[in-house]
């Protein structure tokens, strides 16, 4: 069984949104509608925003709770390789915002599955708080969306 650092788990979340960032800007040099190129840049650019406060999140935990092990390893595979999405031309915001959910769950999920596993109070009150800050994205999202429909 693989371990890994609290300080692991958060770099792979920031590369995860570093990579939506990615995918969003290729999508967006797609054909695509004029609103769909307005949301699929603003997602980009908050993808960055995010990985950016995660960056300083890191920056300002202490060293005990970045070391912190883990037996757990969390593990989803369809949520790696971004590149493998189709870049197709012509998608709705419906589209978008099926992708996007598929995408904020992803990292929903392996924050919700360390939290559950973690065996420290401070570790796991700190992923129940990025849980919950990535839930509130996801409707932040939706609200965004809706208002470009």
């Amino acid at each position: 069984m693989a371990y890994n650092k609290t300080k692991d788990i958060i770099d792979r979340a920031r590369l995860f949104h570093q990579h939506i960032s990615e995918l969003y800007e290729r999508l967006e040099k797609v054909d695509q509608k004029e609103h769909v190129k307005m949301l699929l840049d603003y997602m980009s650019r908050h993808e960055k925003h995010l990985a950016e406060c995660l960056e300083e999140y890191e920056e300002e935990m202490s060293e005990k709770i970045l070391d912190t092990w883990y037996k757990y390893t969390p593990n989803n595979k369809s949520c790696e390789h971004l590149e493998n999405y189709e870049l197709k031309s012509d998608m709705t915001i419906d589209d978008l915002v099926s992708l996007a959910i598929h995408l904020d769950e992803c990292l929903v999920k392996l924050y919700r599955d360390v939290a559950e596993n973690a065996e420290s109070d401070e570790v796991r009150a700190l992923f129940a708080s990025l849980l919950k800050k990535e839930e509130h994205e996801e409707i932040q999202l939706m609200k965004n969306a809706l208002y470009l429909k």
